[in-house]
Parts: C-alpha cells; structure tokens; sequence
C-alpha cells in the first residue's frame, strides 16, 4: 500500500514537473525526467504487486487473490494509458484514479484479513 501511494505522490510530481524545474524545485520526477519517471511509476506498481502476491503465497492466502485481481487491471490500464501521455496536464485527472484504488485495495485487504478469509 505504501508503495502505491508512493505511485500517487510520484503521479502528482509528473504532472508539477515543468513547474517545480521552473521554480527550482528538485522531485524525483525533475531528477528523473519525463520518461525515467514513468519508468519508476511503473516499478512501484510491479513492486508493489509482486510484494502483495508473494505475501499471499507465503502465508497461504490465495484466496485473497480472487478479491484483489480486478484493482491490479485497473492499475494496468492506468498504466498503459500513462505510458502513452505526452503532456504532463494530462496525468491530473489519473491521480484520483490510483489514489481511490489504492485505497479500495487497502480497505478490502484489511477487511479480509481482519476477517480472515
């Protein structure tokens, strides 16, 4: 979760990007650039999922999996359509996108296994 709301935070970073550079302000995503940022926006999504699943692995959990599997396609689509983006004013309305996925994600992870289902 931690590293998908780093995803939301670097979003919000991509699109401020020309801004922040014409201000001095130094992100992430000015240090990167415009494609180095969309490669490390993509990094924490596969991190953040290949954590996600080895955790249900480990513990035995699978069936967890059935509840989560459709967000992670929401977040594939957010992420082909980020790769395609050529203006950063164009990641701005992707932010509420990942933001309130990130937290149905949480809120349904943490429901399952408070109940341990």
């Amino acid at each position: 979760i931690g590293l998908l709301s780093a995803a939301v935070l670097n979003l919000n970073n991509m699109r401020d990007r020309v801004n922040d550079k014409a201000v001095g302000k130094i992100t992430l995503a000015v240090r990167l650039g415009f494609k180095g940022a969309k490669v490390y926006h993509l990094m924490l999504f596969v991190s953040a999922y290949s954590l996600l699943f080895a955790y249900l692995i480990l513990e035995n959990r699978l069936q967890l999996a059935l509840w989560v599997i459709p967000i992670p396609l929401f977040h594939v689509l957010h992420l082909i359509k980020v790769f395609k983006i050529k203006e950063e004013v164009k990641f701005d309305p992707h932010l509420k996108i990942v933001a309130l996925t990130t937290f149905l994600l949480s809120i349904i992870f943490f429901t399952l296994s408070f109940l341990q289902i």
